[in-house]
């Protein structure tokens, strides 16, 4: 979860906001336990987003994972950065589930239209 909000705080604050603040609250209050769990349920998505390789398809990758949260309407990108494949998608899809943030099947449909 740190992650998130450190590398890009934008992505994290849309992503996993709630989550993000409820980490730091655990921090400031010195819950440590309650910290590592809220980072743990986020790993999945870290390391999805941050740790996959190629690392420069890191934006793409945040791309599609707000656009099965619904929270952009596509997942297109510009050049030069390139459309996620159907394998990078679905590990996005999955770690979104994993994470309990994935909005569901209408967004898989919009997705893979917007990324033809």
């Amino acid at each position: 979860a740190a992650a998130l909000a450190a590398r890009d705080g934008r992505f994290g604050r849309r992503v996993a906001g709630e989550r993000l603040a409820g980490l730091l609250e655990a921090m400031q209050r010195g819950d440590l336990f309650a910290a590592r769990q809220i980072d743990a349920a986020l790993q999945p998505l870290t390391r999805v987003i941050y740790q996959t390789q190629p690392f420069a398809r890191r934006h793409s990758r945040i791309k599609v994972a707000l656009n099965l949260m619904g929270i952009i309407p596509s997942a297109m990108v510009r050049e030069p950065l390139l459309p996620l494949d159907d394998g990078e998608r679905a590990l996005v899809s999955r770690a979104l589930q994993q994470v309990g943030l994935y909005a569901g099947s209408q967004r898989d449909a919009q997705l893979q239209t917007a990324s033809v």
